[in-house]
């Protein structure tokens, strides 16, 4: 199913990715105990723990950080058991935690970039590059219009 640009990173994780522990429980059963000592994780690789090597390594990882107002992506390595668990919070966890795990992502189409989007307080989006950001319209409208002027041949 094609992407509705723009969206967030989230939406080219490579693995199943869970926002809260009631999410986990709902399609998964019993999270893992939460371990507040270590980051973060919401996402698994449930191939991990058949990997013949004991690290198992992600080319393209969204890291959180923004260098130069460029989302940073870069390469990961979790151990086998790492990589096939979640550590999420429990449900009604309040206190702050270490920070996330990066998040490993599909590799980005031709017509697709990483931004952030200051609009919704500098969260990393993907967007289709052969939109035009600076004409002053919104993202629907400009998408109406290419849809329009392909109708009418233009």
């Amino acid at each position: 199913m094609p992407l509705q640009y723009p969206c967030s990173y989230e939406a080219l994780s490579r693995f199943p990715l869970y926002q809260s522990a009631t999410e986990y429980i709902e399609q998964r059963g019993t999270p893992p105990p939460w371990n507040p000592r270590k980051l973060v994780k919401r996402w698994y690789d449930a191939d991990a723990p058949h990997s013949v090597r004991r690290t198992v390594v992600y080319s393209d990882c969204v890291t959180g950080l923004v260098i130069g107002g460029v989302p940073e992506v870069d390469t990961c390595a979790f151990s086998r058991e790492e990589a096939a668990t979640v550590n999420i919070p429990p449900v009604g966890w309040a206190e702050a935690t270490l920070g996330e795990v990066p998040l490993p992502i599909r590799p980005l189409l031709p017509n697709e970039e990483l931004f952030v989007d200051m609009r919704f307080g500098g969260v990393i989006g993907v967007r289709d590059k052969r939109v035009p950001t600076d004409t002053g319209l919104l993202v629907e409208i400009h998408a109406l219009c290419q849809r329009i002027a392909t109708k009418l041949g233009a």
